[in-house]
């Protein structure tokens, strides 16, 4: 058995996982719970014939029964929900495995660590929970801006997908899942120094995105970094994850997030997220995206760093082959990790930027958006 298995191998994502392991030589197991629809999936998008010929039957979050030889596990398919996913990491922590998912819910990440980061730190394994197009680039940037200040007391993320369609543009059929859980569910953030819910749109603030996105309207949304930044940046007191939209449609978000507490409403944003078709590749290819963490210190100095690019999808891939090789080659600290636990900002967004379509930069105090 090769060290690493792909489950989840025909999604969206995890097509684009095969198409990057494949680019680095890592040989690997693709498995799905429809072989003859991933080996469909992965040969139209030109992988080779030994990546098609061991395609092996898998349910996308379970696949114990290929853990025997394996050194890591990459769980593709977000749909699993989280109980489920802890359920296949603990299974592979027991099995001495590595565990990595792509699951961006907000929740989940810190319930991967209180379940099991002390049997992986015993069992000497690492398991990275939620590498995604979220809070990949998210806990990087605001690592790298929390460092260009004296004492971080504030770490403010925001994205922005400028692109034709704007976010709806960009979810895969995983990642509409998750989008409807954050609409629907409070979720995780860090404000005053302990970890709070909230509703998507509680919270607002002009995020300062250099050119050409500029100065955009921002509205608090559940993210991971609530749990990933205090990790790294000791003293941190306020930790927020924001999405950039015109102030009209902030305004529609803070209002159908509150009635979301209803169930008749909860049920209609239920469907009509269900009903919205997924993002092929072509339109994700297209699909522009850009991050800025604002860091503001004890002196009240603010630093921002800043990434941008194309292909959200293509970013994540590309951070769990990265992510994977540090794994096989025994370089990755044993417990539960953001990535960058494994590997330092800087780097983990240089070796993206050789890979895919992103970009990065600091702004330092007293430069001032550009």
């Amino acid at each position: 058995m090769p060290a690493v298995v792909l489950l989840g191998a025909g999604s969206r994502v995890g097509r684009a996982i095969a198409a990057a392991l494949v680019a680095d030589g890592r040989a690997f197991v693709a498995a799905g719970s429809d072989p003859a629809t991933v080996r469909e999936r992965l040969a139209s998008d030109g992988l080779p014939a030994a990546v098609l010929d061991a395609v092996h039957r898998a349910e996308p979050a379970s696949g114990a029964e290929l853990l025997t030889g394996t050194g890591v596990v990459v769980q593709a398919d977000a749909r699993a929900g989280s109980v489920v996913l802890r359920q296949a990491a603990a299974a592979a922590v027991a099995a001495g495995v590595h565990h990595l998912d792509v699951l961006p819910d907000p929740g989940h990440a810190p319930a991967v660590e209180a379940e099991l980061a002390a049997a992986a730190a015993d069992a000497g394994v690492t398991v990275l929970p939620g590498v995604g197009p979220d809070l990949v680039p998210g806990d990087a940037l605001a690592a790298l801006a929390a460092d260009a200040v004296v004492g971080p007391r504030e770490v403010h993320v925001s994205f922005a997908v400028p692109s034709s369609g704007g976010l709806g543009a960009a979810l895969t059929r995983g990642g509409r899942t998750a989008w409807a859980r954050t609409w629907l569910e409070p979720g995780p953030a860090f404000d005053a120094g302990r970890v709070v819910t909230e509703r998507i749109g509680e919270v607002r603030r002009l995020a300062w995105f250099p050119r050409p996105v500029g100065p955009a309207h921002a509205v608090g949304i559940p993210g991971a970094l609530a749990w990933s930044v205090p990790r790294r940046v000791p003293g941190v007191r306020t930790v927020r994850t924001y999405l950039a939209m015109p102030g009209w449609r902030a305004e529609l978000v803070q209002l159908t997030g509150a009635a979301a507490r209803r169930p008749t409403v909860r049920a209609w944003l239920q469907r009509r997220l269900d009903g919205r078709p997924p993002a092929d590749a072509a339109t994700l290819a297209e699909v522009r995206w850009a991050g800025v963490a604002e860091a503001r210190g004890r002196d009240d100095e603010v630093a921002r760093a800043w990434a941008n690019g194309h292909d959200p999808v293509a970013v994540a891939a590309a951070a769990v082959a990265v992510l994977v090789g540090e794994l096989v080659d025994g370089r990755a600290p044993a417990g539960v990790h953001p990535p960058t636990g494994v590997l330092d900002a800087a780097t983990l967004l240089d070796r993206l930027a050789g890979r895919s379509p992103l970009r990065w930069s600091v702004v330092r105090p007293g430069a001032g958006p550009r």
